[in-house]
């Protein structure tokens, strides 16, 4: 993280005497502001900067930049709240930069995660909507950091700013959790194999998932001390669903902080992504939490 904002983006509040100082503004958007917030606060420490995090519902601290070098937005929409927080930067001087690891800007969005099959057409409607607000804030920073160079590339086309990649990446205490989730696996040699599932959003990835049914039919036929256990609001098809609870096991989906202790229960995960832009915008979280 350091190169990105040392060497290539000019910070003109900064000051040789003291760290410079990033200020990561953000909603609450589940377990991926771990990773882009929370993950990246920890790697600017290392690299010698002074971060803090500002949800943006913090309305009394929010637009008082006088501590702040660098504006470091995570997927935040232009609206009521974030134009005065562009003006003030822009008074003050303050850079700011957007960041996703997610392509969240694209209103093809609604064909990519097959919105008509899942919701309703007012929740249709605001997801589009706010695609398109997404673009219109992105159009008016300075900068972008992404978790993938394929998003990278996707806004630098589109937006004609520099972009920069850091990706997703573990934090000490996601350490220590896999550790100990680790240290408390106990697995007889002659039980089940299971494979883990894991969906967060729901029935975001019942495509993704669909895509593999066949294949894992057959190994569930030809392997009869193999287990699929299912975490999330997930479509199960009648190929596997047909098999019952004996070999598909259906779990509810997990808090993010109790994730890797579930993890640490299964042998094999799977993370099956149809193929078109949205997805191959897609981070190694999944690696990650493995």
């Amino acid at each position: 993280m350091g190169h990105i904002f040392q060497q290539q983006l000019a910070l003109p509040r900064a000051s040789h005497s003291r760290p410079p100082r990033l200020r990561f503004v953000y909603q609450n958007q589940g377990a991926a502001t771990h990773y882009r917030v929370h993950h990246q606060i920890e790697q600017a420490k290392l690299a010698g900067f002074d971060p803090v995090a500002a949800p943006l519902d913090a309305r009394r601290q929010l637009y008082s930049l006088a501590g702040a070098d660098l504006l470091y937005l995570y997927r935040l929409p232009l609206t009521s709240r974030t134009v005065p927080l562009l003006l003030a930067a822009r008074l003050a001087r303050i850079p700011v930069v957007f960041d996703s690891d997610d392509l969240v800007w694209d209103e093809d969005e609604r064909r990519y995660n097959n919105l008509d099959a899942h919701y309703d057409a007012a929740t249709i409607v605001a997801i589009v909507k706010t695609a398109r607000r997404l673009a219109l804030l992105m159009r008016r920073v300075d900068a972008f950091v992404f978790a993938t160079p394929y998003l990278a590339r996707l806004a630098e086309q589109r937006f004609h700013q520099p972009a920069y990649v850091n990706a997703n990446a573990v934090s000490a205490a996601m350490i220590a959790a896999a550790e100990e989730a680790c240290a408390r696996r106990v697995r007889p040699d002659d039980g089940p194999v299971t494979i883990g599932y894991f969906c967060g959003t729901p029935r975001a990835h019942d495509e993704d998932f669909a895509l593999v049914a066949p294949v894992l039919r057959v190994l569930l036929d030809q392997q009869p001390h193999l287990r699929l256990r299912c975490y999330g609001d997930l479509r199960i098809p009648n190929a596997l669903a047909v098999l019952g609870p004996a070999r598909i096991e259906r779990r509810s989906a997990v808090r993010w902080e109790e994730l890797l202790a579930h993890v640490a229960e299964v042998d094999i995960t799977i993370a099956p992504l149809i193929d078109n832009p949205q997805r191959r915008a897609k981070s190694a979280v999944k690696v990650l939490e493995a």
